[in-house]
């Protein structure tokens, strides 16, 4: 997983994800913030993303909620949530979606760690 999210998006040309990203992140206050896919135009700009959250929460469905009533986005994004067992716990599951989002996935907040091989 990347980890250096300026370096990974060209910032000029994607300033509105870099805000959306940025208000997930205040909205949630986040463990880890990733993006793990990002569809881009002809002209690179992002035509839609989608974002895992790990959160030490318990409701997550009242998160996800809250994220899209209060994020006003002209680019349609998609959030995955998942506490930190969760986490943990499917990161150690060598096919799990997880895992998948660990290997394509650029680290926005958060520490980096490993898939497990």
């Amino acid at each position: 997983m990347e980890d250096n999210f300026s370096q990974n998006l060209e910032i000029s040309e994607n300033i509105d994800i870099f805000d959306i990203l940025k208000e997930i992140k205040n909205l949630t206050n986040p463990d880890k913030l990733i993006l793990f896919h990002r569809k881009v135009g002809s002209s690179k700009k992002t035509l839609s993303f989608k974002i895992c959250i790990i959160l030490n929460i318990k409701n997550k469905l009242e998160i996800e909620k809250n994220i899209y009533k209060n994020i006003d986005s002209d680019i349609p994004f998609d959030v995955i949530i998942y506490t930190q067992e969760e986490w943990e716990t499917l990161k150690s599951k060598k096919h799990s979606f997880v895992n998948k989002i660990l290997k394509t996935g650029i680290l926005i907040d958060g520490s980096q760690e490993q898939t497990h091989q």
